[in-house]
């Protein structure tokens, strides 16, 4: 898997010569073409190619009916993207707490934040860890369940893949995730045709027609060449996935050296990494002050633009683990020298 992107990368330049005018005059054929392999990796469903995970995610409220004032569940530990997807139509963020176990969305917490006005539940994959997806549907009252799977894709739960769960499946094709485009990208994918019809109600193709572009629709379709890379990756996913293992364990192997603690995985779910996190026991603050260009995490519920203006006390858990959150951000592109130096540094703050 060592030169797996090398590969990648000489299959889609060879791709694009061959049908670069093509793909120029049709750029539409070659989306709905990744598209199609991408619903068949995921065992069928309606796919949809976007611009973003963050417009994925927007869309998938929208055509769930989820209108100004609706509230909608998410976890208080989670990128600021899934906030600003509610804040963006005008719904209310709900922030639930964590389990100290896993650092993801509290099933149990979750089910005291339903009200009458909750229209949608977004669970959070992170840090190479699965969300208990089976809990989530038990205690939902059939509350539609978006799976925010932004770094997660290619992975499973007991031989299912992940962002099949819910009722809507999100990915983000960022270059900081695991499943990426030359910039940037999002997978929206649902069972549910009606679902899906009205999420094309919003969205049309990127053609420049004036009639499209009276109708006030929104141009969120993906650029073809991000999605072609796509495209040529699927051919591939597996050899990705086993490179993407090999980096999480050596991660996993590295922290463990230290007075750290990591989520805790559960029997049959296989761990991916994009942002690998940990709780350190001991001089946390000093570690954080060293390592704050490292910090990807936004404590939602102390922001001024996001919070809800809880008492701290309903989100015991989040304030503990954001107390104590050293996240360690590696992307394909960093060598190998630069990671060896970033683990001698925390060494040398942990031991000093």
């Amino acid at each position: 898997t060592k030169y797996i992107n090398e590969v990648i990368k000489k299959q889609y330049f060879e791709f694009i010569q061959k049908y670069y005018s093509d793909i120029l005059k049709n750029p539409n054929v070659y989306i709905r073409l990744t598209e199609e392999k991408i619903s068949q990796y995921l065992d069928g469903g309606f796919v949809k190619l976007l611009n973003s995970g963050t417009s994925a995610l927007q869309f998938a409220l929208l055509s769930l009916w989820v209108w100004p004032g609706d509230e909608v569940i998410l976890p208080a530990n989670t990128y600021a993207g899934t906030a600003i997807a509610v804040k963006n139509i005008a719904a209310i963020p709900v922030y639930a707490d964590i389990k100290l176990d896993t650092f993801l969305l509290d099933p149990l917490d979750v089910e005291k934040k339903i009200t009458s006005k909750t229209k949608a539940i977004i669970p959070v994959h992170l840090y190479g860890y699965q969300c208990d997806m089976s809990s989530f549907k038990t205690i939902s009252w059939n509350i539609p369940l978006v799976e925010d799977a932004s770094h997660a894709f290619g992975w499973q739960i007991q031989n299912q893949k992940i962002g099949t769960f819910g009722d809507i499946g999100i990915f983000s094709a960022h270059q900081s995730k695991n499943f990426w485009t030359l910039g940037n990208g999002g997978i929206f994918v649902t069972k549910n045709k009606n679902t899906f019809e009205k999420l094309e109600q919003y969205i049309y193709p990127d053609n420049g027609s004036i009639e499209v572009l009276k109708s006030r629709r929104t141009p969120a379709n993906i650029w073809a060449f991000d999605a072609l890379v796509l495209y040529i990756k699927l051919w591939y996913i597996e050899n990705l996935r086993e490179s993407n293992l090999e980096l999480f364990f050596d991660y996993k192997k590295r922290c463990d050296l230290f007075d750290v603690d990591t989520p805790y995985i559960s029997q049959g779910h296989i761990p991916f990494v994009r942002h690998f996190t940990v709780l350190s026991h001991k001089k946390s603050v000093l570690i954080q002050e060293q390592l704050s260009r490292a910090f990807y995490d936004i404590d939602l519920n102390i922001s001024h633009v996001f919070s809800w203006n809880k008492s701290r006390e309903e989100l015991k858990n989040t304030s503990i683990f954001f107390q104590k959150n050293t996240s360690l951000h590696f992307y394909y592109g960093v060598s190998q020298k630069e990671k060896d130096a970033y683990f001698r540094k925390l060494s040398h703050i942990l031991w000093r």
